[in-house]
């Protein structure tokens, strides 16, 4: 029986080494069965007897001095058996291999700080051995890393290999054996909140898997190699400013790839909440893209990582310049003030740029007004502490999709976001003592937490039929009660949800719903707002997050629907839905344009068979009809009454695109 305290200490240790050994064999078989060094490597390492890694340690000519082996200190400090020490990096060895892992002193205690420069091999006993992974959990929680530097002999970087680390820098060694990054493995932070660390992260080319939310912190550049095949859900769900993807044709790859945190639900798996990303694509490569999901839903070009770089000041602003598109930031010195216009498009040295985003640019100023132009997709944590600020303009045809960060703006009593937007960001509208009432539009598909902390709202309105289904329930921070205005058929949808039945609903027909369900005999249409802009809208409807209805309309053929309180008519693009069962569905739709390529992206949520509320259908003579022979062949499709007296002389039937009731069908004669 085992008495002694010595003992005691070390029980436990040992059954969590056992313990993790099975669990880490288990692991690296299922990231690749077929490979048995990986299996291999994950096992060994952990099965070393203690007393005959002593005894291989023990250099009995005393050459090995700064190797650690002793176990006497706490629990969370002493070192693992089976765990040496060379030059304060500890190493688990695979003696068969002649290979090194890197890992935490103990499975409780990673103690890494500072500059952390991994050697290719390491000598112990007078025998090289060459370091070829990063093991699970070696860099876990280490809050004081300035930087880690990864030798090119590394292979694997394990599970949770730097989970939760806080770090300044990290730089993969050129000519990288690098195979294999593990779920979560580079999931560090940055030492300071909005540090871009590091300013370009270019993966090496022959990695092929990536896991499982396998990064997090923020990157300037991050670049994808041709190489890599397997990429797992939330791979890349994190802040990247620039992603380059190197593959000529893409990957099959999770449709939530890029999902924000926290929007990841299994009725909203393959959403796409997106980030402040764009997206570059190899020459020539760009129609392919277009047409591939995930990536058909994000901003494409083909600018090339080696673009370069340029800050320039111009007309007053200061502008990080590449490719085609610059993005606005603070002055170099000083602050800007008074009333600012941005341009949507800037020149410099005979180049034009237009302007999609802006960072941080009027933290702490003292401007009074911004106005933004149509092209700016971000706004990132732009307006914090204006004291001064009073207005905020977006066009209507503003193209904006990403909003944070307007904090402490006590003058601001004021604020209309465009329809385009779809992510309010957590935090982004606090200590607006000014703002009494805010207009919450229906293209909304994400709100974060915290969002509205504001004592001085008193009323709301919000233009979803059925709000966001993942809206946290901290939306609303604030003390006053606001009233909440929505569409007429709305209230019980607001009045099921966490997030709004705590407050005052209120149908008011004067708020027009974004997307809507009409109803017209048998038939029965989504409707939204057209954007002119787009060539063609892709629909799809989810039901437990299977598709089971998609249409696409190539050309714009739009309705004219009368608003609730039978005042000015708007136009909407209809979608039919007839076929679904009466329930509740999830809605994606992207309007796209032949040249841009995405131009907005819509989801949420609809209900078939609910016809409180329904909308009236006004027929404006826009209609667009398929045309048929007398035989019933059709020889056009999708045009407008006032195209067919082009027709050859005969006789014709039309039937209206979006309503296929027989009773509408029509019969013309051209003479």
């Amino acid at each position: 029986m085992i008495t002694s305290k010595y003992h005691r200490r070390r029980l436990l240790p040992a059954i969590l080494l056992a313990m993790l050994m099975l669990s880490c064999y288990m692991e690296a078989a299922a990231v690749n069965p077929n490979s048995k060094e990986q299996a291999s490597d994950c096992a060994v390492g952990r099965m070393q007897k203690p007393d005959d890694m002593l005894a291989a340690l023990c250099d009995r000519e005393g050459n090995q001095t700064n190797v650690e082996v002793t176990g006497t200190g706490g629990l969370d400090d002493q070192v693992d058996d089976g765990v040496i020490c060379v030059d304060g990096i500890y190493y688990v060895l695979d003696p068969g291999a002649m290979a090194a892992r890197v890992v935490a002193k103990n499975e409780l205690n990673s103690t890494y700080q500072g500059r952390i420069i991994i050697p290719s091999s390491i000598k112990v006993d007078g025998r090289e051995y060459t370091v070829k992974s990063i093991g699970r959990r070696a860099f876990a929680a280490c809050m004081e890393l300035d930087k880690v530097f990864i030798p090119k002999t590394v292979e694997v970087v394990e599970k949770r290999a730097f989970e939760s680390a806080v770090i300044d820098d990290i730089e993969i060694e050129e000519d990288s054996q690098l195979k294999v990054i593990e779920d979560y493995g580079f999931m560090f932070f940055c030492k300071n909140r909005g540090q871009v660390v590091p300013d370009h992260f270019r993966l090496p080319e022959g990695l092929q898997e990536i896991g499982v939310r396998a990064f997090c912190g923020a990157f300037a550049d991050l670049v994808i190699p041709s190489t890599v095949w397997r990429m797992g859900d939330l791979s890349l769900a994190t802040n990247i400013k620039d992603l380059f993807l190197k593959w000529k044709r893409p990957v099959n790859t999770p449709l939530n790839i890029l999902e924000l945190s926290g929007y990841n639900d299994v009725d909203y798996k393959g959403s796409m909440c997106p980030t402040p990303v764009e997206i570059h694509v190899p020459s020539g490569s760009l129609p392919t893209y277009r047409l591939t999901k995930p990536w058909c839903f994000f901003s494409l070009d083909e600018m090339p990582v080696e673009e370069a770089t340029i800050y320039a000041d111009i007309a007053g602003l200061r502008y990080r310049l590449r490719g085609n598109k610059a993005v606005l930031l603070p002055p170099s010195e000083g602050q800007y003030s008074g009333n600012i216009v941005l341009p949507e498009t800037v020149g410099y040295n005979g180049k034009n740029y237009t302007l999609v985003r802006t960072e941080g640019a009027f933290n702490n100023s003292k401007v009074v007004s911004v106005a933004f132009p149509s092209s700016v997709k971000y706004v990132v944590d732009d307006f914090k502490y204006c004291m001064e600020l009073q207005t905020v303009t977006f066009p209507e045809n503003s193209r904006l999709r990403f909003f944070s960060a307007m904090e402490g703006c006590p003058k601001l009593t004021e604020f209309v976001f465009p329809p385009s937007l779809q992510v309010l960001y957590g935090n982004s509208m606090m200590y607006l003592d000014g703002l009494k009432t805010i207009d919450i539009p229906g293209s909304v598909s994400y709100i974060g937490a915290y969002t509205f902390v504001n004592g001085a709202l008193t009323e709301v309105t919000a233009h979803w039929i059925c709000p966001p289904k993942m809206l946290p329930n901290d939306v609303f921070i604030t003390k006053s009660n606001p009233r909440i205005r929505v569409p007429v058929g709305a209230k019980k949808y607001y009045e099921a949800s966490e997030a709004w039945n705590k407050f005052e609903i209120v149908e008011d027909e004067t708020v027009e719903a974004f997307v809507k369900v009409y109803t017209e005999g048998r038939e029965r249409v989504l409707t939204l707002p057209v954007d002119e802009s787009a060539d063609y809208y892709e629909f799809e409807a989810f039901k437990n997050g299977e598709v089971v209805k998609s249409q696409t309309l190539s050309l714009i053929k739009s309705i004219r629907t009368a608003s609730a309180n039978r005042g000015a008519a708007t136009k909407r693009i209809g979608f039919d839905v007839s076929s679904l069962d009466d329930g509740s569905y999830r809605y994606r739709i992207r309007a796209a344009s032949d040249t841009e390529g995405l131009i907005s992206l819509f989801e949420g949520t609809f209900v078939v068979g609910d016809d409180s509320g329904v909308e009236d259908v006004v027929s404006d003579g826009d209609t667009n009809y398929d045309v048929f022979d007398i035989m019933g062949v059709c020889i056009r499709t999708n045009v407008q009454e006032a195209e067919i007296s082009g027709l050859t002389p005969g006789i014709y039937i039309l039937r209206p695109v979006l309503n296929a009731n027989p009773s509408n069908v029509r019969k013309i004669i051209v003479e």
